[in-house]
């Protein structure tokens, strides 16, 4: 357990509510994650797995090989959340050297987001302590 020093420390808290059903899309191997949000808006990852979840668009035959994945979601936040626009491709050496499944099956990414403005409603609390 992480220990914090009370007078030298920063308190973050982020309350986000969101409403209505954004729907998770499949990306396949030789595609990319693009999203662009409005000016104002930015992109908040919200699930993100790597594998070969189910058949579907990005796996026609599962040869017995699907039900394995890998949560990627804090990749996908490292390098999407908080900006207006995200390119990753889906067969990025990261996600590959991951290998959810066994190699000889290729993986694909299985991602929901949205883009959530300042202003947004959905937005409760953005809460800030700072004990200097």
């Amino acid at each position: 357990m992480a220990q914090m020093d009370a007078h030298n420390s920063r308190i973050i808290l982020y309350v986000v509510f969101l409403d209505g059903d954004i729907d998770t899309k499949d990306y396949c191997p030789s595609e990319h994650f693009n999203v662009t949000c409005p000016p104002d808006d930015v992109i908040l990852m919200e699930h993100a797995q790597y594998g070969r979840m189910r058949s579907g668009r990005c796996v026609s035959g599962h040869h017995g090989v699907i039900g394995c994945a890998v949560d990627v979601l804090t990749f996908f936040d490292r390098k999407c959340s908080g900006r207006t626009h995200c390119v990753v491709y889906v067969a990025d050496p990261a996600l590959q050297k991951l290998e959810p499944c066994s190699k000889d099956f290729t993986s694909y990414l299985e991602a929901k987001y949205t883009c959530l403005s300042g202003n947004s409603p959905h937005l409760v609390s953005i809460f800030a302590v700072d004990k200097n």
